[in-house]
């Protein structure tokens, strides 16, 4: 049995422990600056943080958004045709432990649980000089490359001392926005 199958929605009525653990996992994962704590108590006061759990630790965490794709498509400045359907950002997947089982439990517990409310599942992953991360884990579950936005947190990260683990601030890498049909 897969020890990460403990996954559930964090939210404001755990422990403070959990949320902090939680939210120094994306730290730790993303750079120290890119979700800041207010950002991150957003997601999860609106249920969109599913995180995994192995004996009372948190070893993994998703960040999960249901929109439309006309929003999801201005979010990320995409042009292109817009069907107004549903769909699900995977925005973020961060883990404690490598190469676990982790992130395969995390997405295919999305795919699972949020496949009959949308269409496509979409998720921008971080491309940097190391390459594209995530991609070969999204690629396992059927996701495929849609568009690449170069530069992508460039003015995000502006002053923000590191805010990118590789290459510092300002930040130089893109998004591939990946996805999937689902229905």
């Amino acid at each position: 049995m897969n020890k990460f199958r403990d996954i559930k929605l964090l939210s404001v009525n755990n422990e403070k422990s959990l949320i902090d653990d939680a939210y120094i996992i994306l730290q730790n994962n993303l750079g120290k600056n890119y979700i800041d704590f207010d950002s991150f108590w957003f997601y999860v006061k609106n249920n969109q943080v599913l995180v995994s759990i192995n004996k009372k630790e948190i070893v993994g965490v998703l960040i999960i958004e249901l929109t439309t794709q006309e929003n999801f498509f201005n979010k990320y400045n995409i042009k292109g045709n817009v069907n107004n359907c549903r769909i699900l950002n995977i925005q973020t997947i961060a883990v404690k432990y490598y190469k676990q089982g982790i992130g395969t439990a995390l997405i295919n517990y999305c795919i699972s649980n949020y496949s009959k409310y949308v269409n496509i599942i979409f998720t921008p992953l971080w491309k940097s000089i190391s390459g594209t991360n995530a991609s070969r884990l999204f690629q396992k579950f059927g996701f495929i490359p849609f568009t690449i936005i170069n530069n992508f947190w460039y003015k995000d990260s502006l002053g923000k001392e590191g805010y990118c683990p590789i290459c510092g601030s300002p930040c130089t890498c893109s998004v591939v926005i990946y996805y999937k049909v689902v229905n």
